[in-house]
């Protein structure tokens, strides 16, 4: 039986799994993160050889491992990774390493051209042009909070936060969404700004919830907070879509914190669409994606009943 590993590594944690030719996960170890801008190459190094040695590897040959670790594509660390990867797996085949992108645009296209959207904290666009070409993807914004501004999580928190202190000050009118942000943060907002400086871009990010929940108690000044927003993710989205051959439908992977409220976001997305396009939410995570680019380092697609069984395995683990 053929073995492989996928790796999905990112700041937060590295997810590792062993897996046969016929998608059945033999083993799964989920532990710190691994990206080597946050802690430093060695460190990183270090975490992803841990938690590829927790795996029960067999004492065959590996004939594929494939890494999607963010930082990775900074400098020569995808060049380290691998020689890293091949010391702690001597048997291995085979063995690549890229960004963490890769897993998460293949985990919902497989081999196929489209978009990948990602929408958490942060906001980023990529393009995959050609077919299974994962070293020319086209990145589209995804800047930093400070110099972009295209739909984040951060900017609809920022919004509500904005939108909360013009309603302390008498610029607009008080509406749910004042209510909604005192009470997440436990007093007044104007006694908090300190607390919201201190506390960053990810505490602020936190806050995009608000502007949801307002709208769906009929806020209008959330309504309109949330369309503007969404107008911006239509603006990557399109400059990202435009390096898709054709006109055709554009299958496009959404990923990311944001998306749990895809049902409130589509319609405002779709209305500044400059194409259609086919949203796909992927139902496993990312390390699914590094799982068929490890299959195609041995010249394997994914058979039939591939996704289900590794799913089923997957969930089986429990981890």
């Amino acid at each position: 039986m053929n073995t492989f590993i996928a790796i999905d590594g990112g700041g937060t944690k590295t997810d590792a799994v062993l897996f046969s030719t016929a998608g059945q996960v033999l083993g799964r170890h989920i532990g710190p993160g691994c990206n080597p801008n946050d802690m430093g190459f060695e460190p990183a190094l270090q975490a992803l050889s841990e938690s590829v040695r927790a795996l029960p590897i067999p004492s065959g040959a590996i004939s594929g491992v494939f890494a999607g670790i963010s930082g990775a594509i900074a400098g020569d660390c995808r060049e380290r990774f691998q020689q890293g990867l091949r010391l702690c797996l001597p048997g291995a085949q085979a063995v690549s390493v890229h960004g963490d992108i890769v897993p998460a645009i293949t985990s919902g296209l497989i081999h196929k051209s489209g978009c990948l959207l990602i929408c958490g904290t942060g906001c980023v666009a990529f393009a995959r042009p050609i077919p299974g070409d994962n070293e020319n993807l086209v990145r589209c914004g995804g800047w930093g909070h400070l110099l972009d501004k295209s739909g984040s999580g951060y900017d609809l928190g920022r919004d509500a936060l904005h939108a909360a202190l013009c309603a302390y000050d008498g610029r607009s009118p008080a509406g749910a969404i004042s209510e909604l942000v005192e009470q997440r943060l436990g007093r007044p907002v104007h006694q908090a700004v300190d607390q919201i400086y201190k506390n960053g871009k990810s505490f602020i990010a936190s806050f995009a919830p608000v502007i949801f929940e307002a709208v769906r108690q009929g806020d209008l000044a959330a309504l309109n907070i949330l369309r503007e927003n969404m107008a911006g993710l239509s603006n990557i989205l399109n400059a990202a879509a435009a390096h898709i051959p054709g006109d055709g439908v554009c299958q496009t992977v959404l990923c990311g914190g944001v998306f749990k409220e895809f049902s409130l976001m589509e319609g405002l997305i779709r209305d500044n669409l400059s194409r259609e396009h086919n949203f796909i939410l992927p139902k496993l995570p990312p390390v699914y994606g590094s799982a068929i680019q490890a299959l195609g380092l041995a010249g394997i697609s994914p058979g039939e009943g591939f996704q289900q069984r590794f799913a089923e395995s997957l969930s089986s683990l429990g981890t």
